[in-house]
């Protein structure tokens, strides 16, 4: 997404406009999660403030990442298991729509998956994939797991905020 194009949908969705050299928020457990505006694979909207009200888990990966290969399976069956208590998000690092759909569709991906041009390595330290957030009804990060996740680990943090 343009840094134009941002700005605009930040415009429309009320969120505050930051100058370039505005401090970058960054996530932290036990603190509000910073916001984000992403799109998703067809091209709309999704921000922080759309999504706040439900617990979300993030997963931040890319298609060409063999661990987040790795982890998606047991992402995918959580899901189903979580689906009406936590809202799931993946969100790929900063690959076209084109490539990451196919990938999607093939691991068996249900759930909305957005396109990061920046914003969630920047603000979530999504430097290295796959990383998961994992944030509260409240917008709380109560969690940041970075590499694959043992399944073990992803069950404790869903039962967390699917409590919370």
């Amino acid at each position: 997404m343009s840094a134009l194009r941002a700005l605009a949908l930040g415009a429309v969705l009320g969120l505050p406009v930051l100058s370039a050299q505005a401090a970058v928020l960054v996530a932290t457990v036990g603190q509000p999660a910073p916001a984000f505006v992403l799109e998703d694979l067809a091209g709309g909207p999704v921000s922080a403030a759309m999504l706040r009200g439900k617990p979300l888990y993030i997963n931040v990966f890319a298609t060409w990442c063999p661990p987040c290969r790795a982890e998606l399976p047991e992402i995918v069956r959580s899901y189903g298991r979580f689906k009406d208590r936590v809202t799931f998000l993946g969100v790929d690092e900063q690959e076209p729509a084109e490539k990451i759909a196919p990938f999607a569709r093939a691991m068996g991906i249900r759930y909305r998956v957005a396109i990061d041009q920046g914003q969630m390595e920047a603000s979530y330290r999504a430097h290295s994939v796959p990383t998961s957030v994992f944030i509260d009804r409240r917008g709380v990060v109560r969690a940041l797991y970075r590499g694959p996740i043992p399944s073990t680990m992803l069950q404790k943090y869903l039962h967390l905020i699917a409590a919370t």
